[in-house]
């Protein structure tokens, strides 16, 4: 309502101008109207003129020179008429059937009229319908311009995407594509103002030419035949110009718009090639740059690698020179300390020696003096004493010489063994002195020694340095590398397993080799009741059940735990993964699983991108570096609330063949897909690894499914009993991960350790009553997997502690004695039940085996009760 009487608003105020206008114009067309009456009245005296009535004329503003013109025309016509005075009077026959024709004619222009009210209002339509139009074009244009919005925001986002190094030239030829986008659509919308503004004029021309129709017929009507008669055709004339003037506006705007609306599109599209192009270009760069990075990381981790070997042998040689300097010190101690003592101590007696030698030639040449002197003091004695003194002196000479000859060969030989000594004691003293020079060297080699240590203490502290700048950069570039990643999974139908690629792309380091199964049941058992796992209840299982459950590892990949609820079941794998440092993915089946890809996951063909369940991510996740060589678990919680045979149908097939057949995988994908992650089989298939268990716990209620025969045929089944009581764990080293390859060699060493005597007792059964019976009562038999389990499952029972009678039990038990095989039948009597016991103890005797078969027996004696229950 408002808007109606805003528009009526307008038109009155449109009027009232109007209205103006024309009383200005009224001087002009009033005089021209007493020119055209004087000249009738000359040329028609005694008629007068009819009154023109000019407000058609003045009320058309905008056709005023057009009315000046048609005046003029009309005084042209008036002379023309006072030239043909002469003749009217002869003609006047002829005016009465012009009259008559002119009676026709207006009949004829009133129909003409009711044409043109008949056009009109189709060219009313007409506008309403181009009105629609242009609002079905802005609309056109809004989603063009949102499009733009949203071309904008991408080209945003891949300018903050953008590395630095093409960034501002990437930004700088956008953001020219986005101003000539707003510049073209500026452009399209000034035109499109244009074209509606002048449709606006033309629209209020035709209703102002309408109202000067309107008014040019009420002259006509009062009697201004022939100027109605001309205006009405100048009118019609003047409208079907207009109209066709519109038509060609209209046409003009089409093709415009078309155009405009070609070249927007095919700039769109130009501009969407060349972003994608872009886009392509920038992920190839990105891919070049990330493979660049990739090798620097490599390049650093080989240039950490070599470091710590450096650091290692330097630590090394540290360790050898200390302990050589160590051992150079202890051996001089030991070797030359004896000798030391040794000779000091003949040292010392020969400066005794030399003392006493010393002293006895000072006592003779005290006696020599003496002898002067005595010498002297006979000089003055007369002869006969001096004779006499003589004879005494020379028999004392005479006794003293005696005395000084022995004297003088024990000094000769003394002084010999004196110069020998000496001697000796020279030779001792070049060795002592070689010696001396020898450690001398040895010490300055130690000082060398020294200096090289503390030059290699510097190069130490130097590579340490240079190993922390490197994990620095490592660091970085790492994380540079997982926000490209980041940044890229975007476009990826495989986000999840692209992120492991990154994240477990390194191997696992300090993987340490199984022990001998003996010992390792122990320390499995250990392991799961220690109580250092912080975030886990300690568990208590017996010897029996962990020694079943490891020879099960070895036997088959898929386990299947059944007994009452609360027994461990879904703790044992867990445990188990857990002391071994391996990985466990627990999956809960649901009721109504069918096929494939309720456990793994579908493709969803309109985002493009693959659901990855946690099963898929478990299988991916076992080939990475970082798991591949360790023991990986999957655990399917509940496995019989759904039916195995139709969800993990395609595993079933794939676990029978070898862990290095390339056809061990499962379908992914029908066709391939071009950014699949590296470790997908044809980039559409998932490979099933050898280092993968499916260990399955089951419940046997109204709310589950029966296992079909070959579901229990290609499985290890066994029941947990009761845990066992607590007992003491020893010192326990939780921080242990064992390798896979590992295990499996010592599974490999078990079987062919055992292999001649679990044969043997294969050939005993194959030819055993127990056999016969089962073949021939109850009809049933075994073939070669039965075989290949029992040399798998009893030699690695053997193994780790067990016996072969066990071990067979077991398998026996699970395999052919279950409920739904042998036992729990209808068709078989209790006869035949106590038969078949007989049967297996015969059996047991042939066999050699010392322990009876207790498993075996108790299924035999189960069925047997119920029988007598008669159930």
């Amino acid at each position: 309502m408002a808007r109606k009487k805003r528009s009526n608003n307008d038109n009155r105020n449109q009027a009232k101008t109007a209205k103006d206008n024309n009383f200005q114009k009224a001087g002009f067309f009033k005089t021209k109207t007493q020119q055209i009456n004087n000249a009738l009245a000359e040329v028609l005296p005694s008629k007068a003129a009819p009154d023109m009535d000019t407000s058609a004329i003045l009320d058309s503003e905008k056709h005023s020179k057009t009315a000046e013109e048609s005046l003029a025309e009309v005084m042209q016509l008036i002379e023309t008429l006072k030239h043909e005075t002469n003749n009217y009077q002869n003609k006047s026959a002829e005016s009465e059937s012009l009259v008559t024709e002119f009676k026709e004619k207006e009949q004829q222009l009133n129909e003409q009229i009711a044409s043109v009210k008949r056009r009109e209002a189709t060219v009313s339509d007409q506008e309403i319908i181009q009105q629609k139009k242009f609002a079905q074009q802005k609309e056109v244009l809004a989603l063009q311009t949102a499009k733009q919005a949203e071309l904008k925001a991408k080209l945003d986002q891949l300018q903050a995407d953008a590395t630095s190094s093409f960034a501002n030239e990437r930004l700088e030829a956008l953001e020219l594509k986005q101003k000539q986008i707003s510049e073209l659509d500026l452009q399209h919308q000034n035109k499109l103002e244009q074209r509606q503004n002048a449709l606006a004029k033309r629209e209020a021309g035709l209703l102002e030419q309408e109202a000067d129709y309107l008014q040019r017929k009420e002259n006509a009507d009062a009697g201004f035949f022939k100027e109605r008669q001309e205006l009405l055709q100048y009118i019609a004339q003047e409208k079907q110009k207009l109209q066709d003037q519109k038509e060609t506006l209209e046409q003009y705007i089409r093709d415009q718009e078309a155009r405009h609306s070609q070249k927007l599109a095919s700039s769109l599209q130009a501009h969407k090639e060349q972003v994608s192009a872009e886009i392509e270009v920038n992920q190839q760069q990105f891919q070049n740059k990330r493979l660049e990075i990739e090798r620097q990381i490599d390049s650093l981790r080989l240039q950490k690698s070599e470091l710590s070997g450096s650091q290692q042998l330097l630590e090394q040689r540290q360790n050898n020179v200390k302990s050589l300097e160590q051992q150079q010190v202890e051996r001089i101690r030991s070797d030359f300390a004896s000798e030391i003592a040794q000779l000091s101590a003949q040292l010392e007696q020969e400066q005794k020696n030399r003392e006493k030698d010393r002293n006895k030639i000072v006592e003779l040449q005290q006696q020599l003096v003496n002898f002067k002197d005595l010498q002297r003091s006979l000089e003055n004695e007369n002869i006969e004493d001096i004779q006499s003194e003589i004879d005494e002196l020379r028999k004392t000479n005479k006794e003293l010489k005696t005395k000084l000859y022995s004297s003088d060969e024990n000094l000769e030989e003394k002084c010999e063994f004196l110069e020998e000594k000496i001697d000796e004691q020279r030779d001792e003293i070049a060795d002592l002195t070689s010696k001396y020079l020898e450690l001398k060297q040895k010490q300055k080699k130690q000082q060398l020694s020294a200096l090289e240590k503390h030059q290699l203490q510097k190069e130490k502290y130097l590579l340490e340095k240079h190993n922390a700048v490197l994990d620095s950069s490592i660091k970085g570039l790492s994380q540079q590398l997982d926000e490209l990643v980041e940044k890229q999974q975007g476009s990826q139908a495989f986000p999840q397993l692209k992120n492991m690629d990154h994240k477990h792309r390194n191997p696992s380091a300090n993987l340490q080799p199984v022990p001998p199964l003996r010992e390792f049941i122990q320390i499995l058992r250990q392991g799961m009741a220690s109580e250092l796992w912080k975030d886990h209840t300690p568990l208590y299982y017996q010897e029996h059940d962990v020694r079943v459950f490891l020879a099960g590892l070895a036997m088959s990949r898929l386990h299947i735990l059944q007994g009452m609820s609360g027994t461990g079941k879904t703790s044992l794998a867990k445990a188990f993964t857990r002391v071994v440092g391996g990985s466990c993915t627990d999956i809960s089946v649901q009721a109504g699983w069918r096929d494939k890809d309720d456990l793994l996951g579908h493709y969803n063909a309109f985002e493009r991108k693959f659901y990855e369940s946690e099963a898929l991510q478990a299988l991916y996740k076992a080939q990475l570096p970082t798991y591949s060589n360790r023991v990986n678990v999957i655990l399917l919680d509940e496995m019989n609330l759904s039916r195995p045979e139709q969800y993990f149908a395609d595993f079933n097939g794939a676990l029978e063949k070898d862990i290095h057949d390339p056809d061990r995988n499962v379908v992914l994908l029908t066709e391939s897909h071009a950014n699949a992650p590296k470790h997908l089989l044809e980039n559409r298939k998932i490979k099933v690894p050898g280092n993968v268990w499916f260990i399955g716990t089951a419940n046997h209620d109204e709310t589950t499914n029966e296992f079909a025969d070959k579901t229990y045929d290609r499985a290890h089944v066994m029941e947990l009993s009761r845990n066992a009581g607590r007992f003491v764990t020893p010192l326990y080293d939780n921080k242990v991960t064992y390798d896979f390859n590992s295990l499996i060699d010592a599974f490999d060493n078990a079987q062919k350790y055992h292999e001649k005597n679990i044969s043997e007792m294969l050939d005993t059964l194959t030819e055993s009553p127990m056999k016969t019976t089962l073949e021939e009562i109850f009809s049933t038999s075994w073939g070669n997997r039965l075989d290949r389990h029992a040399k798998s499952f009893v030699s690695v029972f053997k193994e780790s502690g067990g016996s072969y009678e066990q071990g067979l039990d077991h398998l026996l038990a699970t395999k052919l004695f279950r409920n739904g095989k042998a036992m729990g039948r209808f068709d078989i009597s209790m006869d035949d039940l106590k038969g078949l016991r007989q049967d297996v103890v015969e059996t047991w005797e042939l066999l050699g085996l010392e322990q009876d078969p207790k498993q075996i027996l108790s299924c035999i004696d189960k069925d047997i009760q119920r029988m007598e229950r008669g159930a």
